[in-house]
């Protein structure tokens, strides 16, 4: 799109300066050679991520060519939503497909694969449109080589014509992306659509070579040569450890045998520090663990890491031991304000549900968390309130007014003017709400276990 820029200002700025003011820059168009404009502009998608619009128009030979990039990393998982299209106004529904992302229509068994395109922010009914002309652009060469196989094309054309014109309904699509960066708009957010099924899976040795995170030697490696190569890798890096950290690695071993022989001590609070990469500089920092025991639960452990170079934090909450046999269903009912003090943790595996505001917290969306009932409402109000379509530049004043409604529900459940029943799902097991009467049954929490069915275990 843009070979070369003639301007040395800083595209971006700090996180993009959160504006919505397009950047300009001076780009090569590659049909004339003379000088086009490159737009860009930084998008924040509500419920998503972040995506790079970039645009570009020649005054000379009016060439233009836009492209969407994340601007994110590449996900730890791939994703495969499918929607199913029952109604017009769900051709609407806004769509981010990477270029990594094959774009299927399963009733007609139709299937983009994936690179072929470049990444686009369209709707369902603008990719609909841009397959049927992209169809139907070598139909004439096809009528005269092999006009059997031009008259299938042309009922395949004119079948997607009709789900984009919301003539044939319903139908279903699914996209597949394996750097887990496509995204189909949830017009129902915060409140779970039906319509909409969302899955993640682990990538192929082939997709990370697709995506830059494996080279083609990885690839034809067997299993046991790259258990080999991290053995080795491992043991180098032991090698490789400064004085420094091998006396930090004494000391965590001395505080444990002091904690095992005082466990009441102050020696069994004491805090370890390891030594850490900043996953965002690459500074040497220190990563600080503390192992908590939860009564009547199991102990966790508290990771924080904070960068002193560049001031990256993250923070994380892992159960210590295996995985349980069965799932967990915990069932709070809170009446009072005392009860949104209880200590709760969920496990980066567990989802939430509110039935009274009919607000669901899937799987995976804030990560480990060890804090109180309060704590975890105000971090999901907090996410809420600062993406959503509600409050954007899209939004008509019935879905402002809707979505303010919603909000000053939800504070009224943190401020405890309002009862309601929280429920945590954790297929793993995880994830404990605190028992006020315990080792007595506590009579406003309901826990149950469950076996998981065949996709929780995969």
């Amino acid at each position: 799109m843009a070979d070369e820029t003639k301007n040395d200002k800083v595209v971006f700025g700090s996180k993009f300066d959160d504006t919505e003011t397009p950047t300009e820059i001076t780009s090569l168009c590659m049909c004339c050679y003379k000088e086009g404009l490159t737009r860009l502009l930084f998008i924040n998608i509500p419920f998503f991520r972040e995506v790079v619009v970039m645009a570009f128009e020649c005054p000379h030979c009016h060439f233009r060519n836009n492209e969407v990039q994340s601007s994110g990393a590449i996900q730890e998982l791939g994703s495969v939503q499918t929607l199913l299209v029952t109604t017009p106004e769900d051709l609407n529904r806004q769509v981010i497909k990477t270029e990594h992302a094959s774009f299927k229509i399963m009733e007609l068994d139709f299937e983009i694969p994936p690179r072929t395109q470049k990444g686009m922010l369209s709707t369902i009914e603008g990719i609909l449109r841009r397959v049927s002309e992209g169809l139907s652009q070598d139909q004439p060469q096809r009528f005269q080589v092999d006009p059997d196989t031009a008259l299938k094309v042309h009922e395949i054309i004119v079948k997607i014509n009709e789900m984009a014109d919301g003539e044939s309904l319903p139908f279903s699509i699914q996209l597949d992306d394996c750097s887990g960066n496509s995204f189909i708009e949830n017009p129902s957010a915060p409140k779970r659509d039906v319509n909409l099924k969302t899955e993640y899976y682990h990538r192929s040795k082939r997709m990370n070579v697709d995506l830059g995170l494996a080279s083609e030697e990885d690839e034809d490696e067997t299993e046991e040569e790259q258990s080999e190569k991290r053995e080795e890798a491992s043991k180098e890096e032991r090698i490789m450890l400064s004085d420094e950290a091998a006396a930090e690695f004494l000391r965590i071993a001395e505080n444990k045998r002091l904690a095992s022989e005082h466990p009441d001590g102050p020696e069994g609070e004491e805090i370890m520090c390891m030594p850490c990469p900043c996953t965002s500089c690459g500074f040497q920092g220190q990563i600080r663990t503390h192992i908590i025991d939860i009564p009547h639960f199991k102990e966790v452990v508290i990771m924080a890491f904070s960068c002193p170079r560049c001031g990256f934090r993250s923070n994380e909450v892992k159960a210590g031991g295996g995985m349980a046999d069965h799932g967990t269903k915990l069932t709070l009912k809170v009446e009072n304000v005392d009860d949104l003090s209880r200590d709760i943790l969920k496990s980066d595996t567990a989802g939430l549900y509110i039935p009274d505001l009919d607000l669901e917290v899937v799987a995976g969306s804030l990560g480990g968390r060890f804090t109180t009932v309060e704590g975890i409402l105000t971090q999901v109000r907090d996410q809420l309130a600062s993406r959503s379509f509600g409050y954007g530049d899209s939004s008509t004043d019935g879905e402002r007014a809707t979505y303010k409604r919603f909000l000053d529900d939800f504070a009224n459940l943190i401020s405890g003017e309002t009862p309601f029943t929280l429920i945590m799902d954790d297929p793993v097991g995880n994830s404990y709400i605190q028992n006020l009467f315990a080792p007595d049954p506590d009579p406003q929490l309901t826990i149950e276990t469950y076996t998981r069915s065949f996709e929780q275990n995969e």
